[in-house]
């Protein structure tokens, strides 16, 4: 475990987070479905964590010729040319106050 301490405006003493990588990251299998995390975000003063989850190449769709396949170990599937997309229309959008457009 990493231990992250941040100075916070207005937060006497700041925040200190954890950050928990799980050793077996590497390992791409979705067999193993007790063993999807691989990293944990933890807020030390409350308890309160995020769960990260890698996303990695699609090595059998791209063999089968979808070049933007991606997936991550609890057998979620993407696309990387449309998550790039929503990515970058999702940061326009938020420079702005006029929601008109969304």
């Amino acid at each position: 475990m990493t231990e992250h301490h941040f100075d916070i405006p207005g937060v006497e003493g700041g925040r200190t987070y954890l950050l928990e990588i799980n050793p077996n990251y590497v390992f791409r299998s979705i067999e193993d479905k007790k063993n999807v995390i691989d990293a944990r975000w933890i807020d030390t003063s409350s308890g309160l964590f995020i769960d990260i989850t890698a996303v990695r190449p699609d090595d059998a769709k791209r063999k089968k010729g979808d070049t933007g396949a991606l997936m991550c170990k609890d057998k979620h599937h993407f696309d990387e040319t449309k998550a790039v997309a929503a990515t970058t229309r999702r940061r326009r959008f938020s420079r702005s106050n006029d929601t008109s457009q969304i």
